[in-house]
């Protein structure tokens, strides 16, 4: 189609939507409407994906990695306040004393050397060898004596190195034995907490969300036709967009080149598509759409009205989450008991305010859908 602009006759049924007694067909209207299905499209299908998510409720307890829970610090928390006993008398050089005359023999070979060189000097000054004699039996005494002595030392070293032991082990057993407790007892505590959680979002929550998923269901469908009949469009015969350019992004940049006046016509020398593969040629275009979304702050003119679009359906799919969220916790307030007394009223207007919010939206959604079909269908051929 090399013309902007194309004058259809309608019948005066129909003036209404016209406004006058000719409805025309304007690309930069026609891209402007894509560009906009297009964001609703966006922003449906993240809701039904963000409301996917809540419709599977709180985790089931089985499938649950109890380490990786608050409820696993909470039990660590407990131990921190019962640690195990560590030993405070250190263990003796060997193993175990059983054998009292390796204490013996430790010494008296030394004092039996010493006693029998003294022995030697004894009798060779008192010219007695029997002088000499007592003096060697006196060192045999003492080598036995201090064999004893350290005998009798390092097995009462030893007896309490086992008692200390043994009490320590009794202590860390009953520690051992409270900590598995704690154990069992948040864990336990985790899946009926858990399976509370679970009892209350299929009892209050999960109706909700099945209504607005329902709701974004029946409106995304209606975005799919819309898209589906405005892409399939032909006027005179001729497909009015061609399919290389069907999405958000390349919707949003045509869109970007009749809103800033770069382009006038989709087709020709000066037309959007040869601005666009243009533009694509010299790598100024981003195709994929998640990648998009992680550089909105570095995208350049020819991006803008991409990195415009996925901000504006951003911010609208935050406002829906939010009151998608806040409607949820006002109904779980009003189903306690305490809440309910105090609150009742007020929590029953927020959840009537935010569910009118969110289904105004859609209603608006599905209206815009219904008027870019009726007026579009009166175009095709």
């Amino acid at each position: 189609m090399s013309e902007n602009n194309l004058k259809v006759k309608v019948t005066v049924k129909e003036q209404n939507l016209a406004q006058n007694d000719n409805l025309v067909f304007n690309q930069h209207t026609f891209i402007s409407d894509i560009y906009e299905c297009e964001k609703q499209k966006y922003i449906l299908e993240e809701m039904r994906r963000s409301t996917m998510v809540k419709w599977g409720g709180p985790i089931l307890s089985e499938n649950l990695n109890f380490e990786h829970t608050s409820y696993y610090k909470k039990y660590c928390n407990d131990c921190k306040k019962k640690k195990p006993f560590p030993n405070k008398v250190s263990p003796p050089k060997t193993e175990s004393i059983e054998f009292i005359g390796d204490y013996i023999l430790e010494y008296t070979p030394v004092t039996a050397l010493g006693g029998v060189i003294a022995g030697i000097i004894f009798d060779i000054a008192s010219n007695s060898w029997k002088a000499g004699l007592v003096v060697f039996i006196v060192a045999i005494i003492i080598g036995i004596v201090l064999g004893i002595y350290k005998y009798v030392n390092e097995k009462d070293k030893y007896n309490g190195y086992l008692k200390e032991v043994d009490s320590v082990k009794k202590q860390n057993l009953e520690i051992d034995k409270y900590n598995q407790g704690r154990y069992k007892y948040w864990k336990e505590q985790l899946i009926k907490d858990n399976d509370e959680l679970r009892e209350n979002f299929m009892k209050n929550e999960r109706p909700i969300i099945a209504r607005e998923k329902k709701e974004i269901e029946l409106q995304l469908s209606a975005v799919y036709d819309t898209l589906e009949m405005l892409y399939n469009l032909r006027i005179n015969g001729v497909l009015c967009l061609h399919p290389n350019y069907q999405g958000l992004v390349p919707i949003s940049i045509i869109y970007g080149y009749f809103d800033t006046g770069r382009c006038t016509q989709l087709q020709g020398h000066e037309g959007a598509y040869n601005l666009y593969e243009d533009e694509k040629m010299k790598g100024m275009i981003i195709n994929k759409l998640d990648i998009v979304s992680q550089q909105l702050g570095q995208l350049n003119n020819s991006m803008t009205y991409v990195g415009q679009a996925i901000q504006e359906c951003n911010e609208r799919l935050s406002d829906l989450e939010s009151a998608s969220d806040r409607m949820i916790n006002s109904v779980n307030n009003m189903n306690n008991n305490v809440t309910s007394r105090l609150n009742g009223v007020s929590n029953q207007m927020i959840a009537i305010e935010e569910n009118t919010a969110n289904s105004a939206y859609y209603a608006e959604v599905g209206a815009r859908m219904t008027t870019f079909n009726t007026v579009y269908n009166l175009l095709t051929d």
